[in-house]
């Protein structure tokens, strides 16, 4: 079957201003796995699952390598200030070009930004694997590839969000935020196990290796389906500056879309740094890379059950409020990882842990992809993009420096405290989010 896409029809931005509780029309009962029966979804999701599980086998595989040159350089200790490096890495190349991405993806075939994103992430993906295998990497490399491979992240998370609602019908559309988030998760579920598997036989060359052949199914699942339209603004085209400053001012004008931002930058600062660091933290307790692979594998599962979960408490509890209650949950439950160093225990926690990270993260999308004008849709999610591409990188510099002080788990344990703190002031400042 394949679904022709027709954006749902936006809430007045009106009645989002006066109103002190805001609905929104979506099926009474969510079909999770309906997306996939449009054929052109259908596709896009299986060639994002592949490539994504080979972003996710680079990240274990980098994640261990830059342990292992802090090791051979005589300061382990200094494995969690490097993490962080190659993490702020991403942050000003996303802060460069994010809102920049979101315009044009409002204005360009969506499809032709990703097969152009996509064949550029290929050839920073050949580099770095062919550097590790010729015993040419360095930090300096790992920093510098991180920083060009932002770019292309930063097209591709925002597009890929954004064409969303072209490849399937709107009644689909919960479906198809939360498939798109299951394939996220299940690759980060898969990508670190697989890397587990295969750093032995292959070593961290042949997993780069790997990666990058991953990125010939995205491109291959791209070539499979149309053209997507382009819905242009009310009213003479402006310049890429004044597009970008309509979707600010969507942004400022819109209470509850400034509450939502500001929980959402503090889930990516503060929350989503803790993957990032679980090769420091294993370090610090004297384990090795086939524990990582267990702790990031149980990190994807929790992931992987929020995303499934997700839409059915969206509808069920109400989306804003159960993305603001996920928050709360999730700094809680990062207090608690950072003050215990059993591994099971740690293992049952980082489970939790993510699968309330992802729950919230999924409702916020979701929210935003029910709320937002076609017309407007790469710049206001680009807006979301860059909260996550620059927080994730900064905080996990953040961290990484305070974790190199204190030890990543006191530090894992301060975060979860303000991020416990950042959603109870939005639990009692923002009704109208809390009421959608």
């Amino acid at each position: 079957m394949r679904c022709r896409g027709t954006p749902p029809v936006p809430i007045d931005r009106s009645t989002i201003l006066s109103n002190e509780r805001m609905s929104i029309e979506v099926p009474r009962r969510v079909r999770l796995f309906s997306a996939l029966s449009c054929r052109d979804f259908r596709v896009f999701w299986t060639g994002f699952l592949v490539s994504m599980t080979g972003n996710w086998m680079q990240m274990f595989a980098l994640g261990w390598l830059v342990v292992e040159l802090a090791v051979h350089e005589g300061t382990p200790e200094r494995a969690a200030l490097y993490l962080g490096l190659v993490g702020f890495a991403r942050l000003v190349p996303s802060l460069l070009v994010g809102l920049v991405a979101g315009a044009v993806a409002d204005r360009v075939d969506r499809r032709t930004i990703l097969v152009v994103e996509e064949s550029g992430a290929l050839v920073v993906a050949i580099v770095l694997a062919v550097l590790t295998l010729t015993d040419m990497i360095t930090l300096g490399w790992i920093i510098g590839l991180s920083a060009v491979g932002a770019v292309t992240g930063t097209f591709e998370n925002l597009t890929r969000s954004a064409i969303i609602p072209g490849l399937v019908e709107p009644e689909d559309l919960v479906s198809a935020v939360a498939m798109n988030g299951t394939a996220v998760n299940l690759s980060v579920l898969l990508g670190p196990l697989l890397g587990g598997v295969f750093i032995g036989p292959l070593g961290i060359g042949g997993l780069l290796i790997l990666n990058a052949a991953s990125f010939l199914a995205s491109l291959l699942s791209l070539a499979l389906i149309p053209a997507q339209r382009i819905v242009q603004d009310a009213g003479p085209r402006v310049s890429m500056i004044g597009a970008i400053r309509q979707g600010l001012g969507y942004v400022r004008a819109t209470p509850f879309v400034r509450w939502q931002l500001f929980l959402l930058a503090a889930v990516t600062l503060l929350g989503y740094p803790v993957s990032q660091l679980l090769p420091a933290w294993v370090n610090d307790l004297h384990m090795g890379a086939v524990e990582l692979s267990w702790l990031a594998a149980a990190e994807g599962a929790g992931g992987l059950l929020a995303t499934l979960v997700a839409p059915l408490l969206g509808a069920r509890g109400g989306y804003g409020r159960v993305f603001v209650t996920t928050s709360l949950g999730a700094g809680a439950c990062m207090i608690l990882f950072g003050v215990q160093h059993h591994e099971v225990t740690a293992i049952m926690l980082i489970v939790v842990v993510a699968f309330m990270m992802v729950v919230a993260g999924t409702l916020c999308m979701m929210i935003t992809q029910l709320t937002t004008p076609d017309q407007l849709r790469g710049r206001v999610i680009s807006v979301q993009a860059l909260i996550v591409t620059a927080g994730i990188p900064g905080g996990t510099l953040l961290l990484g420096a305070w974790g190199s002080l204190v030890g990543v788990g006191a530090a894992v344990s301060a975060a979860g405290a303000v991020l416990t703190l950042a959603s109870v002031v939005v639990l009692m400042r923002a009704p109208t989010l809390r009421s959608i």
